[in-house]
């Protein structure tokens, strides 16, 4: 066995000792662990599925030496995160959890079957899809960074930084593409097209090595001209009558 093998079965292990515990019904393994990628200081991303909770939840454990991210829910909980948070957000790592990991415990496997269709059909539904005042709203917050890159030195690192993630999810969401946020990006990008990933690599490193922000302002014009391109002058948001005291 190697090593990631090994790795995988001794999480899969600490898992399940975990899901005992908690009386949950089915114990899902996801992310680093599952994928052989794990480091010395990964945690193990861990999904609870119960026939019933008062609430959702999320926390962070540690258990027999080693650190649990854990999501506990029921179908009901699910199907809110899916519809109310997953789509709107434009995230799905919890439909993806579900769908992908591994089975650690599986008391209930018709539990599991009904929660990877719900998550699954979220997966296929897609993000809810940007209307015109969302793409606005995005168009010029990016038009903002990148007219911003005149400045220098820590400012400049400051603003390159946001514009990655701000351009990624424009690329990303405008497109009616599921996002990604961190370490997810890249990988979200050449889903969605190939070599894009590495588009948005070479154009940042340029900036934060090279301190050149040409390719940069390239990407950022490519990426929005098939939305009407850079948009700032004329930019208006009117807020609720209602937004008073």
């Amino acid at each position: 066995m190697d090593r990631a093998s090994t790795a995988l079965a001794a999480a899969l292990e600490r898992v399940r000792r975990y899901a005992e515990v908690q009386r949950a019904e089915v114990a899902l393994l996801a992310g680093s662990y599952l994928h052989g990628t794990a480091t010395s200081v990964s945690d193990h991303d861990v999904v609870l599925l119960f026939a019933k909770v008062p609430s959702a939840w999320r926390e962070m454990v540690h258990f027999h030496g080693a650190d649990l991210e854990v999501f506990g829910h029921d179908l009901g909980t699910l199907a809110y995160f899916c519809d109310e948070i997953e789509r709107p957000s434009g995230e799905p790592a919890l439909a993806r959890m579900i769908v992908e990991g591994e089975p650690a415990l599986l008391a209930d496997a018709d539990l599991l079957r009904r929660a990877r269709a719900l998550a699954q059909a979220t997966l296929d539904r897609g993000p809810t899809p940007w209307d015109d005042g969302t793409r606005d709203r995005h168009r010029y917050a990016i038009t903002d960074l990148a007219e911003s890159l005149r400045a220098h030195g820590a400012r400049r690192i400051a603003i390159g930084s946001a514009l990655y993630a701000a351009l990624s999810s424009f690329a990303l969401g405008a497109n009616g593409q599921w996002s990604a946020s961190g370490k997810a990006v890249p990988a979200a990008l050449a889903a969605f097209r190939t070599g894009l990933d590495r588009k948005f690599a070479s154009a940042f490193e340029s900036l934060l090595i090279r301190d050149d922000d040409s390719d940069l302002q390239s990407l950022v014009d490519e990426v929005l001209s098939p939305f009407a391109g850079r948009l700032r002058t004329g930019f208006r948001q009117e807020a609720p009558a209602s937004w008073r005291k």
